[in-house]
C-alpha cells in the first residue's frame, strides 16, 4: 500500500529525473551537482554542500496538511495478475499438459460437464498422476501416456488457474509537500526550481509501485531571500498529492463452478449439480 513514504520517494524520484534526465551517472540538466533527498537538510550539511556549489533538495511534507480526499465506491483491482507456466491442450477425449508451473498454478479438467477434476504440483507429470487417480473413480478405464490423460468416452474441457494479487481502496488522503531548493546562488535556485516545477506540473496521474494511483497537483512557490550573506537562496515548491490506501489480498482464477440444489438441470452448471 501506499503511505506517506511512497509519497515522498515517489516526488524524490521525480524531482531527480528532472534534474538528471540522463542519468545520476550523467551531468545535471543545470550544470552543478544536486543532492535530492526526502527529509529536512542538516544545517551543518547543508552548508558544507552550499560552500562547495552543491544544490541540495530536500522533499518534506508540510506538517498538519494530511486531509481526507472523498472515497467512492472501488471495485477489485488487479495488482498481480495469474502467472502460467503450463499449456493444456484438449484432443477428444485426450488432455497434453506441458511445461512447468508456476507457483499454485493447477489443472482442472471438466468431463462431461458434471464431474471435475483439479490438482496442482511441482510437476505437470505429478499434476495428471493425481488427476488420473481422482478421474478413476468415475471413469475406471482412464489412463496417463507420458504428457497425455486419456478419458474414453468422455466430453473434456481443460482449464488452468493461478493465484493472484487483487486489492480494493480503503482509503484516499491528500498530502501536501514541500520540494524545497537550496542553492549557492540565485542563477541555480532558479535553474533547478523551474526544471523541477516544470517537470511536475507536466504530471497530473502518478502510479505508485503497488500500481495504486495519486493525483499530483501544483499548490504555490515561496521564494526567501533572507539568507543570502549565507550563501543560502531557497525556493519551496508546493505540490498536493492525493494517494490511496490499498488492503491486498490474494485469489485464484476460477475454474469450476459447483452447484448443489433440488430440481438443477444439469445441462445449466458445468459440474456436480444434483438433483
Amino acid at each position: 500500500m501506499a503511505d506517506i513514504s511512497d509519497a515522498s520517494t515517489l516526488l524524490v524520484n521525480m524531482a531527480t529525473a528532472a534534474l538528471y534526465p540522463n542519468g545520476t551517472g550523467q551531468a545535471s540538466a543545470i550544470g552543478a551537482d544536486c543532492k535530492i533527498f526526502p527529509g529536512w537538510p542538516n544545517s551543518t550539511a547543508l552548508d558544507a554542500d552550499l560552500r562547495a556549489g552543491l544544490v541540495n533538495v530536500s522533499v518534506f511534507p508540510v506538517q498538519g496538511s494530511t486531509a481526507n480526499a472523498p472515497l467512492t465506491l472501488d471495485n477489485p483491482q488487479m495488482i498481480v495478475g495469474p502467472v502460467h507456466g503450463l499449456t493444456a491442450t484438449v484432443n477428444n477425449q485426450s488432455v497434453t499438459l506441458t511445461g512447468t508451473p508456476s507457483t499454485g498454478e493447477f489443472l482442472t479438467i471438466v468431463a462431461d460437464k458434471k464431474h471435475a477434476y483439479s490438482a496442482s504440483g511441482a510437476s505437470a507429470a505429478a499434476i495428471l498422476a493425481t488427476l488420473l487417480t481422482a478421474a478413476q473413480v468415475d471413469y475406471p478405464s482412464a489412463s496417463l501416456s507420458g504428457s497425455t490423460l486419456t478419458i474414453p468416452s468422455a466430453y473434456l474441457v481443460a482449464r488452468l488457474g493461478a493465484p493472484a494479487t487483487l486489492a480494493n481502496v480503503t482509503h484516499r488522503q491528500k498530502q501536501a509537500f514541500w520540494l524545497t531548493v537550496w542553492a549557492p546562488s540565485e542563477a541555480l535556485r532558479s535553474a533547478a526550481a523551474s526544471t523541477i516545477d516544470v517537470a511536475l506540473k507536466m504530471v497530473n496521474t502518478v502510479t505508485f509501485p503497488d500500481t495504486s494511483k495519486g493525483i499530483l497537483t501544483f499548490d504555490r512557490t515561496i521564494i526567501t531571500d533572507l539568507m543570502e550573506r549565507a550563501i543560502c537562496y531557497r525556493r519551496d515548491l508546493v505540490f498536493n498529492l492525493e494517494y490511496a490506501t490499498l488492503d491486498t489480498y490474494q485469489a485464484v482464477e476460477v475454474t469450476t463452478v459447483g452447484v448443489s440444489g433440488v430440481n438443477v438441470p444439469t445441462s445449466y452448471f458445468p459440474v456436480s449439480a444434483t438433483t
